[in-house]
């Protein structure tokens, strides 16, 4: 089970690939949305999780352009947000094609039960 993860935050991508390596995941980075979509586009992941604001195309952005694509529309994208999120932002994942949606911190049981029904 291959899982791509998109943040531009170096932290995050070493905390959430080394827990979800722990949890028995492939798990390959991007730093940015543009890098993420090249990175899915060449190696179609079982699951993405993408944080939704990054610097220049945001991760509502990736979302957009992942689902309009027919090698990556059927991947399941989880969107993650360390910022205040409010019920729009929410709305808007789902709107643009996200299947779950999660805030940082991450309650890390949570997280892997959301990432396991995802991945399946």
């Amino acid at each position: 089970m291959n899982i791509l993860i998109v943040d531009d935050d170096p932290s995050v991508l070493t905390l959430m690939s080394a827990f979800l390596g722990h949890s028995g995941y492939d798990v390959s980075t991007a730093n940015s949305s543009e890098d993420g979509i090249a990175a899915a586009k060449r190696d179609v992941p079982n699951l993405i999780i993408t944080d939704i604001y990054m610097p220049g195309m945001t991760g509502f952005e990736l979302i957009e352009e992942l689902k309009l694509d027919s090698l990556t529309s059927d991947i399941p994208i989880m969107a993650l947000s360390g910022a205040a999120i409010t019920q729009e932002d929410r709305t808007h994942a789902f709107t643009v094609g996200a299947a779950a949606y999660e805030t940082k911190p991450i309650n890390p049981t949570r997280f892997i039960e959301k990432v396991s029904s995802l991945s399946h």
